[in-house]
């Protein structure tokens, strides 16, 4: 099924000079994988893997209770604990690592069999997740995408340390209510000459930091002021607004540095 999907969405663009790769997804939910096969139904895939992995370490539901402190009476039965131990701790790390390794693994292979000359450009996490997940991402994308809403990017931050591959940012956004919209989006500003700065602070924040080998504006327009479709999000996070026209503040100040970025990271590569 992975491969067919992603046959048949790369097949407009493999052979396209123009596009370098794929974000594969988009904000999943890494800290429900351990919770949802612990409590899923017996026949989900996910849980006969997790069910597997406990007979295989502790080979009888007895000795995973008292490792668990928890009294089970089958391995069907095992549910998530109201309290963590250091076993659980370690066998949920273990888990999500193997879940983690089949997931990025099965895309990168399909990637690699169905667009063998552009990229995977990872799964565009929410944040830094869990370190064994971000580990796992950087041994099979070729560039780990990531959707940070902050003020700037860290200039240091834990998951670094184990970054291989480089980072690229999917989505980052400001927003104001001084021009008609009622929401400002996740990062909130006092109007749009603030948006304007905090666009150049958060590029100029990604272009001096080497790790980084760019970052995306999330999005184009304004969304509607009676709401998105399928949610209802109203925010002011466009370059134009939804007549198109637009905020001058911010489309000035993003060519600027926009145009500067490239000098920036060049000085900072030949320093």
């Amino acid at each position: 099924l992975v491969n067919k999907r992603i046959s048949d969405a790369v097949a407009p663009y493999k052979d396209n000079n123009y596009c370098i790769g794929y974000f594969v997804d988009n904000e999943l939910s890494w800290d429900g994988i351990w919770r949802g096969a612990l409590n899923a139904e017996l026949e989900q895939p996910a849980k006969k893997a997790l069910i597997s992995m406990f007979e295989k370490k502790y080979s009888s539901i007895e000795n995973l209770n008292q490792a668990w402190n928890t009294n089970f009476s089958d391995w069907n039965e095992i549910k998530l604990p109201e309290k963590e131990n250091e076993h659980i701790i370690e066998d949920k790390k273990t888990y999500v690592t193997q879940f983690a390794e089949k997931y990025f693994s099965t895309i990168a292979n399909a990637i690699k069999t169905h667009a063998p000359n552009q990229l995977y450009m990872g799964c565009r996490f929410a944040g830094f997740p869990d370190e064994e997940i971000w580990k796992t991402a950087n041994k099979y994308a070729d560039v780990v995408s990531t959707n940070i809403y902050r003020r700037d990017v860290p200039s240091t931050h834990p998951r670094y340390r184990i970054t291989e591959k480089p980072i690229i940012i999917g989505e980052f956004h400001f927003g104001a209510t001084d021009r008609g919209m009622f929401h400002p989006g996740l990062i909130h500003c006092e109007n749009q000459k603030e948006r304007a700065k905090q666009y150049e602070k958060y590029v100029e924040s990604v272009a001096t930091n080497p790790l980084f080998v760019g970052c995306h504006w999330f999005q184009w327009c304004d969304q509607p002021i009676t709401g998105r479709f399928f949610d209802g999000e109203n925010y002011n996070i466009g370059l134009v607004d939804v007549t198109n026209k637009p905020y001058k503040e911010l489309t000035d100040t993003a060519t600027k540095i926009n145009r500067k970025a490239f000098k920036i990271r060049w000085e900072l590569c030949t320093k």
